[in-house]
């Protein structure tokens, strides 16, 4: 080799080594600082939700983020949205994860991931796949088991390596890993767990990232959920004693940076209760608090976004209570991406610290305004026509028929002469369920309200039809591994139900596609599995398929807008297939669905909004003309009416203010 081919060697090592072996993040443990590149750094840091939002919208919520002063996002990474069946991965479009690295680098945000496995984030089953419970119901989620390991390790084995680019030392974004998720919250308490994910994920990346927990600001949370050789992190929210609670980290971990990996700008939502807000001053206040003590921070959330694909989850203490499309947070920056006054003041206060960049303008974008006509367009029986059939002598589980969300019909034949009326029982109902006998609609149970049984009118021979709906599977405790539908037995009066049909569909969009593709001539699927029902029932009026095909003006340019769902009661929308989530606006708080500008088709296109109602409309329109109303509007209502109060109101955030604080806000 010459000499001059000698330098030219030389010279590509030295930038090299220059460009990607100098590149460090690391803890300083004596310095209690991070080091990045060797120079002590903090992070701001906000969650966003990549599944939560659309592509096209990924690189405006970026910009908006590093304007406001921060150097860093968080994200989940769902296991359920990227396996939706074993073996078979999803990383298109909205799960695009790489992509969404990629752009942060390009925005100048550091990048920390959350990939779980389990992930909570209000997510149905906190993020872990509903196929584990078809591959075995008794299978003990978040622990040693080996059948649940088995999974996490080949689905580990396939995600890690391909982050390994991305990660800070190689030349990406990625700072940090957590391990699990809060897992000092969760009953079990198996260190041989967390410290098998340590060890896998440490292996997998090559130890070339940090590794950390998040758990809440006390100690009995932070017995089960610091792993040694993992750095541990805390969370909380406004109106929190901030040196209380890193003293109980500082009981446990003496040494290391402060971190705040949960700060909470808001609160989520519950179907039924008050939409949630928060004291813009009550946020303020604590996040100068830690940031003067030089915490690094993570804002939950930055940028809440939509549960568009039905993933939302439930939570359960007395009750259940299932959670709503919208997953605005009251957030920094709105469902539809808008920044706040909330968004401003943080920008305000952390340029008292890091540089901030120039507030992006518009600060509101524009929305549209459209009103459409739906009219019905598929019966109940239609609809069941496109459906999988499966028979048993026993009810079956959503997760034995290899459903994730959505519904499934359990039919049956009344083969005794019952009472009139006859008290029918279903003792374990997950979650919902609409009767009919004869295709009348008898009435509603609801898990939710503690309504298990009902007073019918039925006869010998009658068909009696039960439509349950998966309200979300349980995202945060020790209920996460239940399963949904009907568990155990049906009851009328004293006797047992058998011999039931199930009619379901595995996958809620590609249903509602389906439907319009191809619409049902005739029954025979249908009769072809109930030759014992004659005669045969006239469809009920709901459940029913809405559709609306319609244009844009000339010169109208697609724009984000809600959908008014207020003429309709329960049920699931989709435009243009894209799913835009359930609706439920007579039980609020969310009354409006958030409907991207990017999913419209500009005119001379059509567009295609369908609407599977379950129950009803309200509209005086349809009685008339068959016609229902649909208004696209520029202003969302996620604060709507609700029969059950929630703590977690303005009030609450208030009350945690000092007193004079509090009458300074007046």
């Amino acid at each position: 080799m010459d000499l001059h081919a000698t330098i030219i060697l030389l010279l590509i090592f030295l930038i090299t080594r220059v460009s990607f072996g100098q590149r460090q993040f690391q803890i300083d443990w004596s310095n209690n600082v991070f080091l990045k590149d060797g120079q002590p750094f903090q992070y701001v840091s906000g969650s966003f939700h990549y599944f939560r939002v659309p592509v096209e919208y990924w690189s405006d919520r970026m910009i908006k983020m590093r304007s406001a002063g921060l150097n860093a996002i968080q994200t989940y990474i769902e296991w359920r949205s990227h396996e939706p069946s074993i073996g078979v991965y999803n990383f298109e479009d909205n799960l695009n994860l790489f992509g969404f690295i990629e752009m942060a680098q390009k925005h100048d945000l550091l990048v920390i991931l959350r990939p779980g496995p389990y992930i909570c984030a209000e997510r149905d089953m906190g993020g872990l796949p509903s196929w584990l419970l078809t591959e075995d119901p008794s299978m003990a989620l978040r622990s040693n088991d080996s059948r649940y390991l088995n999974h996490v390790n080949r689905w580990f084995n396939y995600l890690l390596p391909r982050l390994n680019p991305y990660l800070y030392k190689n030349g990406g974004p990625v700072i940090m890993m957590q391990v699990e998720n809060e897992y000092g919250s969760y009953f079990a308490c198996d260190f041989s767990y967390t410290s098998y994910l340590r060890d896998l994920m440490a292996n997998l990346t090559n130890n070339d990232v940090v590794l950390f927990t998040t758990d809440g600001n006390a100690l009995s949370y932070l017995k089960c959920g610091l792993i040694n050789g993992t750095f541990g992190t805390i969370d909380f929210g406004p109106g929190t004693d901030v040196a209380q609670s890193f003293s109980y980290l500082r009981s446990r971990q003496p040494n290391g940076p402060l971190v705040n990996s949960e700060y909470y700008t808001g609160w989520l939502d519950h179907w039924a209760e008050p939409h949630s807000v928060t004291s813009d001053e009550l946020v303020i206040k604590t996040l100068e608090t830690m940031l003067s003590m030089n915490v690094s921070i993570n804002m939950y959330m930055f940028e809440g976004g939509t549960n568009f694909d039905l993933g939302a989850g439930a939570n359960y203490g007395s009750h259940l209570t299932p959670q709503p499309t919208s997953y605005d947070y009251d957030a920094p920056l709105t469902e539809s991406g808008d920044i706040t006054d909330k968004y401003l003041k943080i920008r305000s206060t952390i340029s008292k610290y890091l540089p901030v960049g120039e507030i992006p303008e518009p600060k509101i974008q524009p929305k549209m305004r459209l009103t459409v006509t739906a009219s019905r367009y598929l019966n109940f029986y239609d609809l069941l026509e496109l459906g999988k059939v499966k028979q048993s002598e026993k009810p079956m589980t959503f997760e034995s028929l290899g459903v994730s969300t959505g519904f499934v019909l359990y039919s049956s034949i009344i083969n005794r002469t019952p009472s009139d009326p006859v008290l029918l029982s279903i003792p374990t109902l997950r979650d919902r369920a609409i009767i009919f006998i004869d295709g009348v609609r008898q009435g509603v149970l609801s898990r939710a309200v503690g309504a298990n049984q009902l007073p019918i009118e039925a006869r010998l021979g009658s068909y009696l039809a039960i439509l349950v709906e998966n309200e979300g599977r349980i995202s945060y405790g020790p209920y996460i591994n239940e399963e949904k539908g009907i568990i155990g037995d049906v009851n009328l009066g004293s006797v047992t139900i058998t011999d039931w049909i199930h009619i379901y569909f595995q996958d809620m969009s590609n249903f509602l596609i389906s439907a319009l593709k191809e619409k049902p001539n005739n029954y025979d699927n249908f009769n072809l599995n109930l030759t014992k029902l004659s005669p045969f029932p006239d469809p009920p009026l709901y459940p029913n398929m809405f559709r609306s095909v319609f244009q844009l003006p000339i010169g109208m340019k697609p724009l984000d807008t809600f959908m008014n769902m207020a003429n309709f009661t329960k049920g699931v929308a989709m435009l243009n297939g894209h799913l835009l989530g359930k609706y439920w606006p007579h039980t609020g708080p969310q009354v409006t669905l958030y409907v991207p500008g990017v999913w419209f088709k500009p005119f001379p296109d059509q567009n295609v909004l369908i609407i599977w109602e379950t129950f009803g409309t309200t509209s005086e329109e349809e009685y008339k003309d068959n016609l229902v109303t649909i208004q696209f509007q520029e202003q969302s209502i996620l604060d709507g009416p609700t029969p059950f109060s929630n703590t977690k109101t303005n009030d609450y955030w208030l009350s945690k203010l000092p007193k004079s604080n509090n009458q300074i806000i007046g």
